[in-house]
């Protein structure tokens, strides 16, 4: 007997829900801000943000999307990449798509907890200077990974759990900090032994 789960007829039905959902989209919301899922395949699932009422994460491997209209389970390595748009395009190239980004945001490491390594991802409205530095619980700096100029868009720094002088840092709690011009934005992540 073939187990069906809900991500999966979720997915399958997906082109239907996307034609229906352009087709049925009236032209005055084309300007409120809207969040877009690409999938593998060149798919897309797009959410006007006033219409989500709960997003996040089941575990490490599905990311669901709740609606007033329901919820939308897609599985993690579906997803290609997560957008917000302030304004509904089909912009293509990531460079132009930057233009629309209206802050600077500075993503969850991944993975979280970390073993080796992980990346630290962060998206800039436009160029400019940026730090982006490594502290450990107590506030101490562990090391600066990054302190130059950046064009517009999304960067992916890498930490290998190391410090300035290359030796591996105890398993604990550390923070990432990331210093642009407006912005001075922390997250932590989990370093295991």
């Amino acid at each position: 007997m073939q187990r069906r789960t809900r991500t999966g007829t979720i997915l399958r039905a997906l082109p239907i829900l996307l034609l229906a959902s352009a087709l049925l989209i009236p032209q005055a919301r084309a300007e409120e801000q809207m969040l877009a899922l690409r999938l593998a395949g060149g798919e897309s699932a797009v959410y006007a943000l006033s219409e989500i009422t709960r997003i996040g994460f089941e575990g490490e491997e599905t990311l669901v999307v709740v609606t007033a209209g329901g919820s939308d389970a897609y599985a993690t390595e579906s997803i290609k990449r997560i957008e917000f748009l302030f304004e509904f395009s089909s912009v293509e190239d990531p460079r132009e798509a930057a233009g629309l980004i209206q802050a600077i945001r500075l993503f969850q490491s991944r993975p979280n907890p970390v073993t080796t390594g992980t990346q630290i991802s962060f998206e800039l409205p436009q160029a400019g200077k940026v730090e982006l530095s490594v502290y450990s619980a107590e506030g101490r700096l562990v090391r600066a990974l990054l302190a130059e100029e950046r064009e517009a868009g999304r960067h992916a720094i890498a930490w290998d759990g190391a410090d300035e002088a290359g030796r591996k840092v105890p398993g604990g709690a550390y923070f990432y900090r990331l210093r642009a011009p407006g912005c001075d934005e922390s997250r932590r992540m989990i370093l295991l032994p």
